[in-house]
């Protein structure tokens, strides 16, 4: 597939702790436990991620409660920021950066347009904006790559999961089938065999 432009590779790649997670809640203020509750929608999937979530923070003495809403209401209500945590798909439907970096992390998206950790960082906007003018790909590399190194030290989300598309086709028949970095399938040069 057709890598996204903006990506980092070598960003390290963060491994779940719940040992090491569990002993810096104890030298913190909620050290006897903490409540919250994490939202998601309708989606089956979405749900029994936070099941599993929910169960893995018990351990930590953390009290989840899961709050489940119909999508469109779903989203007005992270739009409100009334939420301690949540459970969102999103996906890079471009093969640019700037669109899923943006959306998520630009204080102009804040609320409802989809920055919906109403995460605010003048460095993030301004690495942001600088690769967005920029005109040359190092330029831009270079920006996206200060929004990831900020990003990893902030953590204003936390993504879980980044599946690999598979496509299985009869080579026999078809060339040149590929998947995007969003997922679809491309046809534009399918030659037929």
């Amino acid at each position: 597939s057709t890598p996204v432009f903006g990506y980092n590779e070598e960003l390290p790649l963060i491994e779940q702790d719940t040992e090491e997670a569990g002993e810096i809640l104890e030298n913190t203020e909620v050290s006897n436990g903490i409540d919250a509750s994490l939202w998601v929608n309708d989606s089956e999937e979405l749900m029994d991620v936070a099941i599993y979530i929910q169960e893995e923070l018990s351990d930590m003495n953390i009290n989840l409660s899961i709050e489940q809403y119909e999508n469109a209401a779903y989203l007005d209500l992270l739009g409100n920021g009334e939420h301690d945590m949540f459970l969102l798909n999103f996906t890079a439907s471009t093969v640019d950066a700037d669109y899923l970096l943006s959306m998520l992390t630009h204080s102009t998206n804040i609320g409802a347009a989809g920055n919906r950790a109403f995460y605010l960082n003048e460095n993030v906007d301004t690495a942001l904006e600088n690769a967005r003018s920029a005109t040359d790909d190092e330029t831009r590399q270079e920006e996206y790559n200060n929004v990831h190194n900020i990003l990893l030290d902030e953590v204003p989300y936390a993504p879980l999961v980044h599946p690999n598309m598979k496509l299985a086709f009869n080579s026999d028949q078809l060339d040149n089938v590929q998947i995007d970095a969003a997922g679809y399938i491309r046809l534009d040069d399918v030659t037929f065999n």
